[in-house]
């Protein structure tokens, strides 16, 4: 999954009671890059494969309040950004 769905998707799952884990997306891109056969069926057996060995890296998921905090930081960037840009063009004229 990617990062934000699978955010979403384990606090989920964990609220629940229920075991998961989300795994770093890089490590196991690298571990499937071998396959001669690129298909989901292919995928989840190498999945499944690394997490029967034992061979994966868990993602670090941030809590809401992080994601929050850069959503702000994000939006005052941007507003930072646009204000100056306005700024150079009324200085021009």
């Amino acid at each position: 999954m990617r990062p934000a769905r699978c955010r979403r998707g384990c606090t989920e799952l964990l609220r629940r009671g229920l075991p998961a884990i989300c795994l770093e997306t890089q490590h196991v891109r690298a571990a499937l890059h071998a396959q001669r056969n690129k298909t989901d069926r292919a995928d989840a057996l190498g999945i499944a494969h690394i997490m029967r060995t034992g061979w994966f890296w868990r993602a670090h998921i941030k809590t809401a309040p992080c994601y929050r905090l850069r959503l702000l930081l994000t939006h005052r960037r941007n507003l930072k950004r646009n204000c100056s840009i306005s700024r150079m063009r009324s200085g021009t004229r």
